[in-house]
């Protein structure tokens, strides 16, 4: 298998990985343990796409998995702004910089350097630092204040210049996988209905708990966040921005360069069914694009099952 061939030690990949999974809190309702599983098994869907494979090695694809399942790792339940406006201890240290990314990487690789975890030290300098490389900034590309301009690049190199090689520059090879990473983080909106609904539901949820925080600290509520709000009981517009702003130009994008008709279809059945829900299309789409880009680490919804007893359920927005 893949552990194999890369002599990664198995006990402590096993041992790395359950406590990167403890430290996702189960009392979250989106940004949880089964979210991060929920990223890796959409992360493995893609990279596995016939056009996609070919174009990784072992150790990019290892770097791959390991960045899905660390990318939310220690997340509090709440958004970089409101870190930042709470003067939180992350932002100081970030200062103010993609406060929970930064967090969820370094958090994630003290972890990896313990003895009995460090599943990473059996790779020689070089392929270490590769690996760490791309982690890193598979995992920063999830905040949704980055979006636009990983989406522009991407956009640039594919469709305009015609300049995008990942076979042969891994410059455009670190690209890819940040798309990659973006894609699973936001792929809730590509599910099924039922599925996507629980996991909007979900991290609906842990909006209004970050609201009713804001609120008790005197701090402006943040748009979608106010289960007391006008709209509070109708998701349709916060979705339909979500996917208008967000998602839908993220997979039009990728799509154009691999084929992802299948999903893309899905993608457009649930858009129809909130502007059904809604009476028409969403009118505040701009307000949701707003939210999206400012509460980083992807504050919108995702693919999620029913809870478990003891599961960790954390939510994201993407």
């Amino acid at each position: 298998g893949l552990l194999g061939r890369l002599n990664i030690n198995v006990d402590k990949f096993i041992s790395g990985m359950a406590t990167i999974e403890s430290g996702y809190r189960a009392d979250l309702p989106y940004h949880n343990s089964i979210h991060a599983a929920d990223v890796l098994h959409c992360m493995n869907y893609l990279v596995n796409k016939p056009a996609m494979r070919c174009l990784f090695s072992d150790l990019e694809i290892f770097a791959i998995y390991v960045a899905a399942m660390i990318h939310d790792f220690e997340h509090p339940g709440v958004n970089n702004n409101f870190l930042i406006a709470s003067s939180d201890r992350k932002a100081l240290l970030y200062n103010d910089k993609s406060v929970l990314e930064n967090h969820h990487c370094a958090a994630a690789f003290e972890v990896l350097s313990r003895p009995q975890c460090a599943f990473l030290s059996t790779l020689d300098r070089a392929d270490y630092k590769s690996v760490r490389e791309a982690i890193v900034e598979m995992v920063l590309a999830t905040d949704l204040s980055q979006h636009f301009s990983v989406l522009s690049m991407f956009k640039k190199k594919t469709l305009s210049a015609d300049t995008f090689d990942p076979l042969g520059a891994r410059e455009d090879r670190l690209l890819l996988m940040q798309m990659l990473m973006k894609c699973a983080d936001v792929a809730n909106p590509t599910k099924e209905w039922p599925l996507y609904k629980e996991w909007t539901d979900r991290i609906i949820e842990e909006w209004y708990c970050q609201g009713d925080r804001e609120k008790a600290l005197g701090l402006p509520i943040s748009p979608f966040m106010n289960r007391d709000g006008p709209n509070a009981a109708n998701p349709a517009s916060s979705q339909t921005g979500f996917i208008n702003f967000i998602v839908a130009p993220l997979y039009d994008a990728f799509g154009a360069w691999t084929d992802l008709s299948e999903i893309r279809s899905t993608l457009e059945q649930n858009k129809a069914r909130w502007a059904a829900t809604s009476g028409g299309p969403a009118s505040s789409a701009s307000s949701a694009s707003t939210s999206a880009s400012s509460g980083s680490d992807s504050d919108s919804p995702k693919n999620r099952p029913r809870r478990k007893s003891g599961a960790n359920t954390g939510t994201s927005t993407g």
